[in-house]
Order: structure tokens, then C-alpha cells, then sequence
């Protein structure tokens, strides 16, 4: 290990305000931040609660909405690329046999696939070790 560490998953004393994104608008003095990343669900990631609105400071969480940016893109990636996949071969012309039988387990491996990469977007990321060296940290997930 790289010195001394210590685990935190996000900030620390956040408690189920993170996990949770509300289901309500973004109060206006955050929708007019232009570094503001929304989630599928519209809300920021770091959108607190107004005593917890320190902890969502530009300089501190930055470097996290990066990688939080980076999964969203490889996510999307992903999900287009088995799409893309997914339709040829249903495209294909029908085959007899064990070809019927391949064709139709490639079918539901895509499909099960498409449907678990489906399910998540940020929440991938658990939470991330910052080193006492002050090396970058390594996010969980």
C-alpha cells in the first residue's frame, strides 16, 4: 500500500443525503452554476442540503464530479456498443439447429447485459480512498 490511508466513501457524515437524490427540481442558485453535472435523474450528485452546502464546494468535490463524468460516458458507451450489437443479431436470418440455439443465447448474454449496465449510473462508484501521501485517490467500484 501507498503509505499511510485512510477510507471514506465520498465525503464522510453525509449520511442518506447523498445516497438519495431528491426527486424535486434544483433550487435555482445551483441550476446557474455552469460546473454543475447532472445525474440521469436531473440532480447533482453533490446537491446537499443547505447545511451541508460546504461540503459541496467546487474545490473539493471537482476532481470527483471528473469521475463521476468518466463512468456516465463509459456507461453510455457501453450501453450504445451493445445495442448496436444486440440488434444485428436479431437482425440475423434465422438458422436451424445448434446455429438457432447460439443465435438465441447471444440474444438473452446482450440482453442481460444491456439490462444490468441499464440499471446504474454514478452509484458504480462506492466511494474512494484518500492517501495520508497525498497521492490521487482510488475510487471504489
Amino acid at each position: 500500500m501507498r503509505g499511510q490511508s485512510s477510507v471514506r466513501a465520498v465525503p464522510p457524515d453525509l449520511g442518506p443525503e447523498l445516497m438519495t437524490l431528491p426527486d424535486a427540481p434544483v433550487t435555482a442558485d445551483r441550476t446557474t452554476d455552469p460546473t454543475a453535472r447532472p445525474t440521469p435523474g436531473g440532480a447533482r450528485v453533490f446537491d446537499l442540503p443547505d447545511r451541508l452546502a460546504a461540503k459541496a464546494d467546487p474545490a473539493l468535490v471537482e476532481v470527483d464530479e471528473q469521475h463521476f463524468a468518466a463512468i456516465a460516458a463509459s456507461l453510455e458507451h457501453s450501453v450504445a456498443d451493445l445495442t448496436q450489437r444486440l440488434d444485428g443479431v436479431r437482425r440475423e436470418p434465422g438458422r436451424g439447429g445448434t446455429g438457432a440455439l447460439e443465435r438465441d443465447q447471444e440474444i438473452h448474454r446482450l440482453s442481460s447485459r444491456l439490462r444490468l449496465l441499464q440499471r446504474y449510473g454514478v452509484d458504480l462508484c462506492l466511494g474512494r480512498m484518500t492517501f495520508a501521501d497525498g497521492s490521487d485517490p482510488v475510487y471504489v467500484g
